[in-house]
């Protein structure tokens, strides 16, 4: 419960510069701290006493001035301009009060077997779904892949499906300009979002559409892209292969890689999909590390986490559509991914190796 409640003033405290304003103050008093972010002292002094007792933050023996120490900073303040990005638990802790603001709905979803859409929890989680550190972190491992950073500073046409509010998205059209990148996304909510950030950014390389609207707005039934990207986004669809399917009809193929599908044997085609790798079409997917058995899965330190936010939001999406296969969020292991992989005629796949203490893995996909 001590946890839980914090998770609130951790939000308010986010939406109001609290711990960016500590951060840069020190050591002050709940005075000082409530002129500096520009809000009232009483709400700030009841803030700093509840996330205090809760070690979230520091105080002096009296309690009479509130610092963050160098791990509660690296924890609840994101990196700053011309600092390294770093990854933050801000993005689920600030989802939270909107998640369980649906508790009735959610309870109804049980009784239905239906699911809740990402709209229906408004723009809230929105803003939290992705952040800027991910971003970052999502580039630097895609750009790792042989060949694959010159072909963007070259030129290529790339497609985020499932691009939420477009932090992904905006990050690599301002990367490589000579790009040309369109995101697809069936949430008008997020969309506007990202269009929002798009103008604000003066990104003119990028086009932002929505399935729903029309075939005009969907993924290409002819050769197109050469790099198709997705960021937390394939565990939550209701029909994830179906998308791969359009994904995989959308794609370029490969002719740079030095060993083609047709020499390999049935058993050899989903073996390696960087066997031979140097920049090819591919499909790159980041979402959450899940073992292939379920009791392997609840031992991983961040299960606990991650099947919560399931319960409360990701399930919920793959099932908000007649017949949705309601993966959630640690649905997309190895075995599921490597057998959507096949059905949907990509040759090659591989799981990369997982950074030592990132909640997400990488999917590698090759036509």
């Amino acid at each position: 419960m001590k946890g839980a409640l914090a998770c609130l003033s951790i939000s308010i405290g986010h939406k109001l510069g609290l711990f960016q304003q500590l951060a840069a103050q020190g050591p002050c008093s709940t005075a000082a701290l409530a002129a500096a972010a520009g809000v009232t002292e009483r709400w700030v002094r009841e803030w700093c006493h509840q996330l205090a007792a809760a070690r979230f933050i520091s105080c002096d023996a009296q309690a009479a001035n509130f610092w963050l120490s160098e791990g509660q900073r690296a924890v609840l303040v994101e990196a700053g301009p011309g600092e390294q990005a770093r990854a933050t638990p801000l993005e689920m802790v600030c989802m939270l009060p909107t998640v369980l603001g649906k508790s009735a709905q959610h309870v109804a979803c049980f009784q239905s077997g239906s699911g809740l859409t990402f709209d229906e929890f408004g723009t809230e989680h929105m803003l939290h779904s992705h952040r800027h550190a991910k971003a970052v972190q999502f580039v630097k491992k895609l750009c790792e892949l042989p060949g694959l950073q010159q072909k963007l500073t070259e030129g290529i046409k790339v497609a985020d499906v499932g691009c939420g509010s477009g932090e992904i998205l905006l990050h690599l059209a301002a990367s490589f300009p000579a790009s040309t990148f369109v995101g697809y996304d069936t949430s008008p909510q997020a969309l506007g979002l990202a269009e929002l950030r798009a103008s604000e950014q003066g990104l003119q390389n990028l086009t932002l559409l929505n399935p729903s609207e029309g075939a005009e707005s969907r993924l290409p039934c002819q050769p197109t892209y050469h790099l198709v990207v997705m960021q937390d986004s394939l565990h939550d669809m209701a029909h994830p292969q179906t998308i791969l399917e359009a994904i995989r009809q959308s794609m370029l193929d490969d002719s740079s890689s030095s060993t083609s599908s047709s020499s390999r044997g049935p058993s050899q085609r989903q073996a390696d999909a960087l066997d031979g790798y140097s920049g090819g079409p591919l499909l790159f997917v980041s979402d959450k590390a899940a073992c292939d058995d379920v009791a392997s899965t609840l031992q991983m330190p961040a299960a606990a986490l991650m099947l919560g936010y399931s319960v409360g939001l990701c399930l919920g999406s793959g099932l908000s559509e007649p017949g949705g296969a309601g993966l959630g969020t640690l649905g997309l292991t190895e075995a599921v991914a490597r057998k959507l992989s096949a059905a949907a005629g990509f040759s090659r796949y591989r799981l990369l190796d997982n950074p030592s203490g990132d909640v997400n893995c990488y999917h590698v996909f090759c036509p």
